[in-house]
């Protein structure tokens, strides 16, 4: 009996442990869509997908905001994807369906001429039109809707050069009317 006491009073202390080493500090408030620098914490590269509360993601090029509810996935390099809820954990919902954005940066002597071969090669999609012109951190993006074949969404891809990179953003089955989007949208800053 004294035995079974101790193994239980044993259990009982780890547990209390374990309990208190898990605790998370407080989740910071979701950003107001102000730019980045002015949000919350900064989470480091993780090539896993993550699920962030609120949080800014941050790559080389760019800072990003990662509202509640959505997960980042990470690329190498100066790639990153915001999607609404990471696939494994929606079973019903296909690849291609749930709503993304995708942000993408690439080095090199990035020159105007660019920019208008990376339109030109979005413009070969299905669909595709060119849209009004738009800024995202103050600089000028060209923007591209188009359709891509076995994916339901319909793209919106936004190409301009920031901090000497070449830069898409492309908004896949969401639009500024979202109000997540459109956060996610002004938070982008980028790195000079």
């Amino acid at each position: 009996m004294k035995k079974w006491i101790a193994i239980l009073s044993v259990c009982s202390m780890l547990f209390a442990f374990a309990a208190c080493g898990s605790k998370e500090p407080a989740k910071p408030e979701a950003a107001d869509g102000s730019t980045a620098a002015a949000t919350t914490e900064v989470v480091t590269a993780d090539p896993a997908t993550q699920p962030e509360v609120g949080r800014v993601a941050e790559k080389d090029a760019f800072y990003v905001y990662v509202p509640e509810d959505w997960c980042r996935m990470e690329y190498a390099g100066n790639g990153l994807r915001i999607r609404l809820f990471d696939i494994p954990s929606a079973p019903d919902i296909k690849d291609g369906e749930t709503p993304e954005i995708e942000i993408a940066a690439v080095d090199g002597n990035i020159k105007k001429t660019d920019v208008e071969a990376e339109i030109a090669k979005l413009m070969k999609n299905e669909g595709a039109k060119e849209g009004k012109a738009g800024k995202i951190d103050g600089e000028n993006f060209s923007t591209v809707s188009y359709k891509v074949k076995d994916d339901k969404r319909t793209h919106i891809a936004y190409v301009g050069i920031a901090g000497g990179k070449l830069v898409t953003v492309t908004m896949k089955g969401i639009t500024m009317a979202d109000e997540d989007a459109a956060a996610i949208m002004r938070s982008i800053s980028f790195k000079k």
